[in-house]
């Protein structure tokens, strides 16, 4: 069984790294590519720049930048949408294992006044300290 865990681990693990790898590589590629043909048409000479290169080189580098913004959305969100169901796997072997038992509670202690306002409870041995909180506009 530990073995099986193992494996499933890495092929996780592996997965997340071959997705950052795939998605540098895209951009590294888009990025000499691009720059290389930019490059190109800027040193030839007007005269024998032909007028259909300028859009062609346009409509490449914005086309090719759009599926590396894709890319990188796509990457972004898997990332974390990873460290979103860890941080619930853990939650939930928290709660199996019994070391949270109930949803953590905040510290601080609201109340309706007699105004109709919500005051702060300075203090729970003395229930006549509010301060009152402020209000949203």
């Amino acid at each position: 069984m530990a073995e099986e865990n193992y494996e499933e681990i890495r092929k996780r693990i592996q997965k997340r790294y071959d997705d950052r790898a795939g998605f540098f590589i895209d951009l590294v590629c888009f990025l000499v590519f691009n720059v290389g043909i930019w490059i190109a048409w800027l040193a030839t000479p007007e005269a024998a720049r032909a007028p259909i290169i300028f859009p062609a080189l346009v409509v490449t580098t914005l086309g090719w930048g759009i599926g590396v913004l894709a890319h990188m959305i796509n990457y972004v969100n898997g990332e974390a949408r990873e460290r979103a169901i860890e941080e619930a796997i853990e939650r939930e072997r928290a709660w199996r294992d019994g070391s949270l038992l109930e949803k953590p509670k905040r510290d601080q202690r609201v109340r309706l006044s007699d105004e109709g306002e919500l005051v702060e409870v300075v203090e729970e041995d003395e229930a006549d300290n509010y301060k009152p909180l402020k209000r949203r506009q």
